[in-house]
């Protein structure tokens, strides 16, 4: 898992051929206006999931895994 900003997306683009883009989405996407639901980015390769719910301390918390998708939780 890996914690950190936006601003440091450049560091982790070589990681994934689809993390640039996914960035780019992030970086240009107003969240704050977009209806929860889920976005098509590049077909079922790459989507966006909007939601809203309340966070909890992570220390309280387990990871979550996952086999097929890669998440990048984005917190506006």
């Amino acid at each position: 898992m890996i914690i950190d900003t936006l601003a440091n997306a450049n560091r982790y683009e070589q990681l994934h051929p689809l993390f640039s883009k996914a960035f780019s989405y992030l970086k240009n996407t107003d969240f704050i206006h977009l209806p929860k639901g889920k976005y098509t980015i590049d077909g079922e390769q790459l989507f966006a999931i909007v939601n809203e719910y309340d966070t909890v301390d992570a220390a309280n918390e387990q990871c979550e895994a996952h086999k097929k998708y890669i998440d990048i939780q984005f917190i506006v």
